[in-house]
């Protein structure tokens, strides 16, 4: 979908691996207890660590996993941004009122 933003041009972002962040979108969710759960790089055993093609490929999990942990947290602020512009100011007035508003805000 396209938006408009603050300077009334149409936006349209990209997001990587957007996938990761339908529970937003769909269910209102944060996305990232359920990415953490299904995604999180397990420790290897003893006798996995003695490969060294298994330490690599562990590395690389772990390099994967940090790089797809950081590609949300980017798309969950870009959403946060493109559904606050499209608040009215009136609305953004009453939500600026919340006791959390600055914590949530970031």
């Amino acid at each position: 979908q396209e938006f408009h933003g603050k300077d009334g041009q149409i936006n349209s972002p990209e997001f990587n691996n957007a996938k990761n962040v339908l529970l937003v979108v769909h269910n209102e969710k944060d996305p990232m207890v359920d990415f953490k759960a299904n995604n999180f790089p397990t420790d290897l055993t003893e006798e996995e660590e003695q490969s060294k093609v298994q330490v690599t490929v562990q590395q690389q999990k772990i390099k994967l996993y940090v790089t797809r942990e950081l590609e949300l947290e980017n798309n969950k602020r870009k959403i946060y941004s493109l559904v606050k512009g499209q608040c009215l100011h009136s609305l953004k007035a009453l939500l600026k009122q919340e006791a959390d508003y600055e914590a949530k805000d970031r």
